[in-house]
């Protein structure tokens, strides 16, 4: 059947000589693949830049319930970025985001609220005017709430963690559990302030180890390094 719908590309990765394989999040099929032919050919119909994670995507897709690639029909980039691609601070998030939400999001189904989540907080990301070094960290736990399964306080923040939490630069693990909850429920634009550097690392480890919990396998991006350099 044909379906139309909205995407956020997760994930592409080269397919022979001149495709590719790409995993979407869709509004209206949950996380598709598909399979792009010719698009790294020098006359390709659909622009490569089209499939750089996180992409905001229009699409026309043939879509078979019982496949597991499926095709594009038509396609075009319905929120272009406007400050993404030229800060190298936000780049290195948008990749790292990319990366944490393919993790999250590989098996997951069609979800209005979820969708309506990624796409404005990446308008937010893109847009920010202030510091985005709290952005990933407040990311990957609002991620959390249209999901269902957002801490409701310290106490069940520590309670999810496979590992109990231990007293780390100078705080109690409820302090901590406290700072983490403070993230969750401030806007993008207001994160907690004063937070040491080292602080806020640790906190992202926290929540790394919060969503390996629920999801029962380690999740543990490779771009985090490279995320915590440009950070600083």
């Amino acid at each position: 059947m044909q379906v139309s719908t909205a995407g956020i590309v997760l994930s592409t990765i080269k397919y022979r000589e001149t495709s590719v394989i790409t995993k979407i999040y869709t509004r209206e099929l949950g996380t598709q693949g598909y399979i792009v032919n010719g698009v790294r050919a020098a006359k390709a119909r659909m622009a490569p830049s089209l499939f750089e994670p996180l992409t905001q995507l229009q699409l026309e897709v043939y879509h078979s319930p019982n496949a597991e690639l499926h095709r594009i029909k038509e396609i075009y980039c319905s929120q272009p970025y406007h400050h993404i691609p030229l800060d190298p601070v936000k780049s290195t998030i948008r990749f790292f985001l990319a990366e944490f939400a393919a993790r999250i999001l590989a098996d997951e189904d069609a979800h209005p609220d979820l969708f309506s989540f990624l796409a404005s907080a990446l308008q937010v990301l893109d847009l920010m005017d202030t510091s985005v070094g709290s952005f990933p960290l407040q990311f990957m736990l609002k991620l959390a709430q249209p999901l269902g399964f957002e801490p409701s306080s310290a106490e069940d923040f520590l309670d999810h963690l496979p590992h109990p939490a231990e007293p780390c630069y100078g705080l109690r693990p409820f302090e901590q559990g406290q700072l983490i909850i403070e993230y969750l429920r401030q806007p993008f634009t207001a994160p907690p302030q004063h937070i040491d550097l080292e602080l806020r690392r640790y906190l992202m480890t926290l929540v790394l180890d919060f969503w390996s919990g629920h999801l029962n396998t380690i999740i543990a991006p490779k771009s985090l390094v490279v995320l915590q350099q440009v950070l600083g």
